[in-house]
């Protein structure tokens, strides 16, 4: 989010400075504000989440409205490509993801991206092998703790994970897992959204409590990967 509300403050005719570590910044005074206009990017952790979920499958999709400079100016783009993910740009705000089962573990600095760990790290969790998250103590302050809680939920699915106070470590497995549990969301688009992916690497259903948490920040989510896919029904109307 940084990056962006720098590249919209200089759109708009502000001159700021800052350092590499952006931890302090430098407004110029007196600039005179310039009307412009400015396209309102997606959510950087709906997002990540469609990201990692198209690239953990077998499939094609195009994503539109993609701005690179709220997902870590390009790292989360070049972790999907470097764990098997093909990534192909048209334009300045249309992606297409040709994902695969194939997944390679690797670790990822959370401080880059802070939203689309809990999409990466379910993403990891379907790798062959071991992926650490880290620089990601922050994480724990969002709308859950993000490190904890969804270490939680993954040990019902049967995901073999462990934490350390700034730290989430994924041990994969690319055989999937089981399923048949009923997991909770926390209130946490984030969570939701990233045991989602892996609930579509079960062999059995999974049950996610309170859903409709995911409106926090999309509210089509789950509409849209069932027009992918997914299958994705609404309990209180099974019958």
């Amino acid at each position: 989010m940084v990056h962006t509300t720098i590249n919209n403050l200089k759109k708009a005719g502000i001159r700021i400075e800052y350092d590499s570590d952006f931890r302090e910044f430098f407004v110029h005074g007196r600039c005179r504000l310039q009307a412009s206009d400015f396209t309102v990017g997606s959510d950087p952790a709906s997002t990540a989440a469609i990201l990692a979920l198209c690239g953990s499958l077998e499939s094609e999709v195009q994503l539109n409205g993609f701005f690179e400079e709220e997902l870590g100016n390009g790292a989360v783009i070049q972790y999907l490509i470097d764990t098997g993910t093909n990534i192909e740009f048209i334009g300045n705000e249309t992606i297409i993801i040709r994902g695969s089962t194939e997944i390679r573990p690797l670790d990822f600095d959370g401080s880059l991206a802070p939203d689309a760990v809990p999409a990466l790290a379910a993403r990891a969790s379907l790798a062959s092998g071991t992926s650490i998250f880290y620089n990601i103590e922050h994480i724990r302050y969002k709308e859950s703790d993000r490190i904890s809680d969804f270490r939680k939920e993954l040990s019902k699915l049967g995901v073999k994970s462990d934490e350390k106070h700034d730290q989430l470590i994924i041990h994969g497995n690319p055989k999937g897992y089981k399923g048949r549990v009923v997991l909770d969301g926390h209130y946490d688009h984030g969570l939701i959204m990233g045991l989602t992916t892996i609930g579509l690497h079960c062999s059995e259903p999974v049950i996610i409590k309170e859903p409709f948490h995911v409106g926090q920040t999309y509210p089509e989510y789950f509409s849209e990967i069932r027009s992918l896919g997914a299958k994705v029904n609404e309990l209180a109307k099974l019958k």
